[in-house]
């Protein structure tokens, strides 16, 4: 598969713009804090709202681009079914139609029992390796 250079792959999705309170990755995982900020989802395994960070393509960036805390961070609320590029963690290794969870930091891991399963993998991932590091891989939304 050809790298993307979009985070938003397919699908329905709301677009919002919000502070940032840290520094966030295209393809995060967000939540929305008490502060009126979003951050990376901080809940292993916990209830997320569909939100993703997205490139911020209105500057000229990339999604290889981060937001530093206080830049103001474009992001999706994605409807079920859509095809995200999200951030799998170093360390997974997935198989397509593996369910995906919050890994606490923003990025997605192999579904556990008693985990909020947010999506399903639709491209097998090992990143298992000692020199692999979090990639981003096309998700579908559940």
């Amino acid at each position: 598969m050809t790298t993307p250079n979009q985070i938003m792959l397919l699908g329905e999705f709301r677009r919002e713009e919000s502070v940032a309170a840290a520094t966030i990755e295209p393809g995060m995982l967000l939540e929305l804090t008490s502060a009126d900020k979003v951050q990376a989802h901080s809940v292993s395994g916990g209830t997320a709202e569909r939100a993703f960070a997205v490139e911020d393509a209105l500057q000229g960036k990339s999604i290889e681009d981060d937001y530093d805390a206080d830049d103001i961070v474009s992001y999706n609320l994605v409807m079920p079914g859509s095809v995200v590029f999200a951030i799998l963690k170093k360390g997974e290794n997935v198989d397509v139609g593996d369910f995906l969870s919050s890994d606490g930091a923003g990025r997605l891991i192999e579904y556990t029992a008693g985990s909020e399963r947010l999506a399903v993998a639709i491209e097998a991932k090992d990143l298992s390796g000692e020199t692999a590091v979090d990639t981003r891989i096309p998700v579908r939304v559940l």
